[in-house]
């Protein structure tokens, strides 16, 4: 695994080079970790951590909560609803969220450790006072807050670990004797004990029930596996992909077999490219009363409720980013109490704006040159040829090799 921190400030503007300070004495205590400086912000950023699992960026920060001098980390989901909190930060935190919204090779784990200071306006190469005595701490501090970065990484490979262990008996029929860790789960009014740590689906065929409709792709792509849930002692209903979501003690599941929600009769081919294209085909958008509920229920995290105001609009290209991830899941759509089709108003925005608004994108038509020149026809011959006691050899040997990846 591949790691790098990077060190993040302006030299000149007092406090606010502390982060380039700190990570010029970091490269002395961590020589086996890429170690850089920078003094940009934003999209200029990306190139220091493309090609890296993981990143570190250290950084100045000022809340005027915490005391000078004290160190603060924190991850992607702690900017989800952020505030400014420093002068890098937030642009940041978008240029992130847009290259892995545009396939970008950005590291999966991001993490920031925040140093709190006194003066980010003033013009000087130096600190203030109250920085200056405080750096050496400041220093230990941020490695204290990476030490804690690496033994939470060696935890997640831990439980990785319990996970493939947990899988072996519902992938590849090992007796249960060989689990460790085990917890109740509720299904049709039924107590099950399955491993902990398994996925939703993998501990209803831990159960003993074969699996026919609500469950398809089991990699989060194809949205059949749509489940509700609560949890004991919490009286909310959650929402998640039951391929996606890992069991917990005193889970009560309802699967949902199919979402009953209606599409609408279109030729695109037929459609005009106006302000009021979606607007014509799904009216009930017009419905929308900005509960959010359908952004609360979606399962990806997606702002479902943002894309159906843009909808509103006749925005197809704010519609096409935000709607992006969709699934088809249908979890948006049960939970509307203005019975909008949320999702296929999604889809329908995504046609219109890939056949007509959508720039040509050389690698797409390459692709679909390639699918209409037959260059795959052998591989899913290979597959079509199968039997079924191959098919099934195939499908564990892939998620075994899912599990030691």
């Amino acid at each position: 695994m591949k790691d790098v921190i990077v060190g993040l400030g302006n030299t000149i503007v007092s406090d606010d080079g502390i982060g380039i300070w700190v990570a010029e004495k970091l490269k002395a205590d961590y020589q086996d970790i890429d170690i850089s400086q920078a003094l940009y912000s934003g999209y200029y950023l990306l190139d220091y951590i493309f090609g890296y699992d993981r990143a570190i960026f250290v950084d100045s920060i000022k809340t005027e909560k915490n005391p000078v001098g004290d160190v603060s980390l924190y991850r992607m989901s702690d900017f989800k609803n952020r505030s400014r909190t420093s002068i890098h930060s937030t642009d940041l935190i978008s240029a992130i969220e847009t290259a892995r919204l545009y396939g970008m090779d950005v590291p999966e784990h991001i993490y920031f450790i925040g140093i709190e200071i006194l003066d980010n306006i003033t013009f000087q190469e130096s600190f203030t006072p109250e920085v200056e005595s405080l750096k050496e701490s400041i220093y230990m501090k941020v490695k204290e807050k990476i030490e804690e970065i690496m033994e939470e990484i060696m935890s997640e490979k831990d439980l990785m670990q319990k996970i493939a262990d947990s899988n072996k008996s519902v992938i590849s029929g090992i007796d249960a004797s060989e689990i460790e860790h085990w917890v109740d789960i509720y299904y049709q009014g039924r107590k099950f004990t399955v491993p902990a740590a398994v996925t939703i689906m993998q501990a209803l065929e831990f159960a003993g029930m074969m699996l026919v409709h609500s469950c398809g792709c089991r990699a989060g792509f194809c949205g059949a596996c749509a489940t509700i849930y609560r949890v004991k002692g919490d009286y909310k209903l959650r929402t998640s992909m039951a391929c996606q979501t890992k069991v917990e003690d005193g889970m009560y599941l309802v699967q949902i077999p199919f979402s009953p929600a209606e599409k609408a009769n279109y030729d695109i081919n037929e459609e005009k490219y106006e302000d009021n294209t979606l607007l014509k085909i799904y009216p009930s958008i017009a419905r929308c009363v900005s509960c959010n509920t359908c952004s609360k229920a979606c399962p990806q995290d997606i702002k479902v409720m943002d894309y159906v105001n843009a909808a509103i609009r006749g925005d197809y290209k704010r519609v096409a980013e935000l709607s992006f991830d969709c699934i088809q899941c249908g979890l948006c759509a049960m939970r509307c109490p203005a019975d909008i089709v949320q999702y296929h108003v999604g889809q329908l925005a995504r046609r219109m704006y890939g056949k007509y608004g959508r720039p040509n994108v050389e690698n797409t038509d390459k692709a679909a040159t390639a699918v209409e020149a037959g260059d795959f026809n052998e591989e899913f011959k290979k597959i079509f040829d199968m039997t079924p006691e191959e098919v099934k050899e195939l499908y564990v040997k892939n998620m075994k090799d899912k599990e030691s990846a």
